[in-house]
């Protein structure tokens, strides 16, 4: 299971601890390193409800329940990235520049990335590729996410801004977009 870093820097199992802490009456309150299981603000805060809605036990059971809820996912999220990057970096060929929109890198995901996943595939089974990313704007998610991502896997990115990626095609400088979606209607349409 993946090991995940915790607000105080210590790598905490969260399956195996949440499975432990269940079984034991008292275990989430009493337990050391009980401030690592809030890895973001929204946890606690959920916490804190259940608190004030339940007795302390079943607020502990609840919340401890809500964590294992979210590893699961966040796992199955990493498993099924990895699975799409695996079967899309079949669709690169060695030497493409492929176009891509947005971010769909570990930042807009669980933390393996869509269509960025299938760029860090495609890198690590050898292929050189090279992307051209769109800054997207209004809020510049390409510009300030997907080229920082995709410049620490040392994958080769030029940023270009939205208007151009249609000069770049003019040209036949492309050979792939790959874009994520935020919603795909029933036909196949997609929409970011």
């Amino acid at each position: 299971l993946p090991r995940i870093i915790g607000q105080r820097a210590h790598h905490i199992n969260y399956r195996h601890v949440i499975d432990t802490l269940l079984r034991k009456p008292g275990g989430f309150r009493n337990y050391r390193y009980r401030e690592d299981l809030f890895p973001r603000l929204i946890f606690r805060q959920a916490w804190e409800q259940l608190q004030a809605w339940h007795s302390p036990r079943r607020a502990d059971i609840l919340y401890l329940q809500i964590l294992h809820l979210a590893a699961r996912t966040l796992e199955e999220d990493v498993a099924i990235n990895r699975i799409l990057g695996h079967h899309g970096q079949k669709l690169l060929k060695n030497g493409h520049c492929v176009l891509t929109h947005c971010n769909t890198g570990a930042l807009a995901t669980g933390g393996y990335g869509t269509a960025l996943g299938v760029f860090r595939a495609a890198a690590k089974v050898g292929k050189k590729i090279s992307v051209l990313a769109c800054e997207t704007r209004p809020f510049l998610q390409g510009a300030r996410l997907t080229t920082w991502e995709l410049m620490e896997e040392k994958i080769p990115v030029t940023l270009i801004t939205d208007s151009a990626a249609g000069y770049f095609m003019s040209r036949g400088d492309i050979d792939a977009v790959l874009v994520g979606a935020d919603r795909v209607a029933a036909n196949g349409d997609v929409a970011n």
